[in-house]
């Protein structure tokens, strides 16, 4: 999410990640009565593959080896 700081304050945005790897986002409006909640990232998707940590493994890679 590029949209930076003042988007996130208004939009009250809240990323979390999730244990399985995936980042989720929640946005709520103005008046807290709309709340949208979407997945932003899959943990294994193939643009994540080269980032990934293997589940057998407890350091984290960056990038290609």
């Amino acid at each position: 999410m590029m949209l930076g700081r003042p988007w996130e304050r208004q939009a009250r945005a809240v990323f979390t990640n999730e244990d399985n790897g995936d980042l989720t986002v929640k946005i709520k409006s103005e008046d807290g009565r709309r709340v949208v909640k979407w997945l932003a990232a899959k943990a294994n998707h193939e643009r994540n593959r080269s980032f990934a940590r293997p589940e057998d493994s407890q350091s984290l890679r960056m990038g290609k080896e």
